[in-house]
């Protein structure tokens, strides 16, 4: 009977951290939604990245975009979640890369200085937040990727159709 109630609190134990994590996401930014390994490929392509740049994907998920960009393009892959579980998974998934570093903060307090390139796929109320944060901080010819929501201020620098998303790419 007692491994009855320590599995049912083992459970219960899970099911609130998935539900606090959920919680967290949507407080704080958006909840996590998986990108498209088609997508992530042509966000790359279109940042035009380079051997050694810094980049960032806020709201960085399970870290799959991180990973994807690390083994191909040979640069430091910086991502940061605010979410509890994903950052987990993020970190479990990317453990095997020395040049993938997983952040668990909120965005707001993470510096963007280093950046080269930066992928978001944030909600509209958060992308006018980082619209201010990526103007004050983003250094000269650093580039900002979207995944379907526009900065609502700046105009891209370029926009390209994929499987019914559209990304866009600013450059600063």
């Amino acid at each position: 009977m007692l491994i009855i109630y320590i599995i049912i609190l083992i459970i219960g134990f899970c099911a609130l951290f998935y539900a606090v994590s959920q919680l967290i996401s949507i407080i704080f930014g958006a909840q996590y939604v998986k990108t498209p390994h088609e997508i992530i490929k042509k966000a790359i392509e279109l940042s035009n990245i380079k051997r050694g740049e810094n980049f960032y994907d806020i709201g960085c998920g399970s870290g799959r975009i991180l990973k994807f960009v690390a083994d191909n393009y040979d640069v430091n892959a910086i991502g940061v979640e605010i979410s509890p579980l994903q950052y987990l998974k993020a970190r479990i998934l990317t453990i095997d890369n020395k040049n993938i570093k997983i952040i668990h903060k909120n965005i707001n307090l993470v510096s963007l200085k280093n950046a080269d390139v930066v992928f978001c796929y944030l909600l509209p109320p958060l992308m006018k937040k980082m619209e201010k944060k990526f103007a004050q901080e983003l250094k000269k010819g650093s580039r900002v990727i979207s995944h379907s929501f526009p900065l609502p201020n700046k105009k891209p620098s370029k926009t390209e159709q994929v499987i019914n998303h559209t990304l866009y790419l600013y450059k600063y």
